[in-house]
């Protein structure tokens, strides 16, 4: 809700974003009326009278309405509205600092005005929480000590390391402004950083650290007040099957099978160690000096891969795997944390163990306002959003070690 925030110039205006903040429950419920609503005009077309196009859209948008009003009639607190990959607290300050523009004193103001709004904005999100907490739903423990470590390193910042701050004065200094004015935005963001965004986010913090006890001690939404329905409904969104836990296992594990056998085939035409367990030849492979090229050796890139291409043009895919042995490449890096998933079983889902499905906060998929300068993240506010662990089927997964 926040990034449909166009400008703040009245009283009246800031005053209609906190009346509706301050209903956030009751925005679900408009939200699940809206979605039938639409779900019903959908439905009074007759589907022989639309186009091959138009009855393919209108199939696909019902079955996402439908697994939306089944979600909210069913589950609406099921979700994570505060977690550390995709939480409010991180979403707001990425909001504010990669796309909300200044390219002028009023948007600078418009800024000063969406600070001034944090506690409102964090308030409505309490009060989910709390809904949330009446319906004994709860993040996984890891959740909670991640995100209270999150807030307690912002509310630690002084002006220089705040993003919220930092970034703004950054991109005040272009603006063709005198050095009064500029030094009236700094002083008024800092009166909104006391204000407003700290409080808002220490209310969070107590609510965190008020709450840990009651942590999910299990990292799978099967946990959760009717989780295994919950995850079925997941299943079917994320897949677009009716398949069960069960199936989509059973799928995962042939094609875990399927694809190492092929890579067998491949690292044995390669001369590789027969008996050797495809995913330690190719953790050795990502390791062997041969295969690890730097950025800059385009060339080398560029050439590899044209000679695969002649070569599968040629001689078919087989040659193409078994031409000359700087193809291997295609093990190094991404492709090797790729492969090794599978070829380990880590991408085949466990029937018994469940996906965490955290709430991503829409504040950071509008492109309606971009910021005029490029996004800066900081030192310490990489520190914030990067190489956070995530949660996954097994529980906690770290990005850098993928």
């Amino acid at each position: 809700m926040f990034h449909h925030f166009i400008k703040l110039t009245t009283e009246d205006e800031i005053n209609i974003y906190r009346k509706v903040y301050a209903e956030s429950t009751v925005y679900f419920s408009d939200e699940l009326i809206k979605a039938k609503e639409r779900q019903s005009l959908l439905k009074s077309y007759e589907t022989s009278e639309l186009s091959k196009e138009q009855q393919i859209t209108q199939k696909i948008v019902l079955f996402d309405l439908g697994n939306q009003i089944e979600q909210g009639e069913l589950f609406p607190f099921h979700s994570y509205p505060i977690n550390q990959i995709g939480g409010l607290h991180l979403n707001l300050i990425e909001f504010m600092t990669d796309i909300h523009p200044i390219r002028n004193t009023s948007e600078a103001e418009y800024y000063i005005d969406r600070l001034n709004l944090f506690d409102e904005v964090f308030k409505a999100t309490l009060e989910i929480l709390q809904e949330q907490r009446n319906n004994n739903i709860f993040p996984p423990e890891f959740v909670f000590h991640h995100v209270i470590r999150q807030l307690n390193e912002f509310l630690n910042f002084s002006y220089e390391e705040n993003p919220l701050f930092t970034v703004f004065v950054r991109k005040i200094e272009e603006l063709n402004i005198s050095n009064e004015i500029k030094n009236d935005l700094r002083e008024k963001v800092k009166i909104a950083l006391e204000q407003s965004v700290n409080p808002g986010f220490k209310n969070l913090l107590l609510f965190m650290e008020g709450t840990l006890p009651e942590a999910n001690k299990h990292d799978g939404v099967w946990s959760l007040p009717n989780g295994d329905d919950f995850y079925s409904l997941r299943l079917k969104v994320y897949t677009t099957t009716d398949f069960s836990a069960a199936d989509i296992h059973t799928i995962g594990l042939k094609e875990v099978e399927r694809i190492s056998t092929r890579m067998r085939n491949i690292l044995d035409e390669l001369g590789y160690d027969k008996e050797g367990i495809v995913g330690d030849l190719m953790n050795q492979m990502n390791e062997d000096p041969q295969f690890l090229r730097g950025l800059d050796d385009r060339a080398f890139f560029r050439n590899t891969y044209f000679t695969a291409v002649d070569a599968q043009a040629g001689h078919g895919a087989t040659s193409c795997f078994a031409a000359e042995r700087p193809l291997r490449m295609y093990s190094s890096n991404s492709s090797r944390n790729l492969l090794i998933k599978l070829c380990t079983g880590i991408a085949a889902a466990s029937e018994s163990t469940h996906i965490v499905v955290p709430s991503i906060p829409e504040a950071t998929l509008s492109s309606r306002a971009r910021s005029s300068g490029p996004p800066s993240p900081s030192s310490i506010r990489a520190r914030i959003f990067s190489n956070q662990p995530v949660p996954s089927r097994q529980g906690e997964h770290c990005p850098q070690d993928s």
